[in-house]
């Protein structure tokens, strides 16, 4: 009986383990998850030790109501969105990330992140911070696309578009049309590479939003981590050409002028 009872103990230990090792230990239903595709990044007048984040995810339900709790969502009249928009004031991205938390009842995930804008006011210790915080968190997905902005970053991601302003940002390199020869994209990693590695110079695309889409300004140029001036859509070509992208990322037709 002793040895009986010891074969059963046993068994019902290997079971449990066989539980946890499966994975189900952590389960968490779909429904209750939301991924986080644009983080925008502004300085906060008055307040260097502060920088006022703008969190992203996709509205599933569409829902017509707004909430001061949610942040905004751009649209007047109560008009429905694609997105959420979270509006925080932090000192690092988790931490904007952990304050947002308390305003939703899904749980935050960055692994299909898509967007990241950076105002161009930010300064060089705001960029650097904000950039290597992102590449050290093991969730966010690195290639996310990362763009500048003369405006708000807040207002680029709460611009009117059919999909969420992060996923339209995102779309303008995978969509057939020419003129996106005009820029010269980066993503996550590039930039922190190009920003990091002595001899390489980054840059990104410069954005603003307009009254019904999200517009391609030029480019902004960075000498580490700190702006140092900006290239004409144009211009940019000629930087493409230079770095040897022409042939593999400009689609131009002959005769076309950028829509910008």
């Amino acid at each position: 009986m002793t040895i009986r009872r010891t074969r059963w103990l046993v068994a019902a230990q290997a079971a449990m383990l066989l539980v946890l090792a499966s994975g189900c230990g952590d389960y968490q239903k779909i429904n209750d998850r939301s991924q986080i595709i644009g983080i925008g990044v502004d300085p906060v007048p008055g307040k260097p030790d502060l920088l006022a984040f703008t969190l992203q995810v996709p509205d599933l339900e569409l829902a017509t109501q707004q909430s001061s709790s949610l942040g905004t969502s751009g649209r007047q009249g109560g008009e429905s969105v694609p997105y959420k928009n979270f509006c925080v004031e932090a000192t690092s991205v988790q931490s904007a990330i952990s304050r947002a938390q308390t305003m939703y009842d899904k749980t935050f995930f960055l692994g299909n992140l898509e967007t990241v804008v950076f105002q161009t006011g930010l300064s060089e210790r705001d960029l650097t911070r904000v950039t290597e915080q992102l590449m050290r968190d093991e969730t966010i997905d690195k290639l996310a696309y990362v763009v500048a902005t003369r405006d708000s970053a807040r207002s680029v991601l709460e611009a009117r578009t059919d999909s969420p302003p992060a996923t339209a940002i995102e779309a303008m390199w995978y969509n057939g049309m020419p003129e996106r020869g005009y820029s010269a994209p980066e993503k996550l990693w590039q930039f922190w590479r190009d920003a990091e590695l002595i001899g390489r110079e980054p840059h990104v695309p410069l954005v603003e939003a307009t009254d019904n889409s999200i517009r391609i300004e030029g480019t902004e140029l960075y000498l580490g981590y700190q702006p140092v001036g900006w290239l004409s859509p144009d211009d940019t070509v000629f930087l493409q050409l230079s770095h040897g992208s022409g042939p593999r990322h400009l689609h131009l037709h002959p005769g076309r002028q950028p829509l910008v």
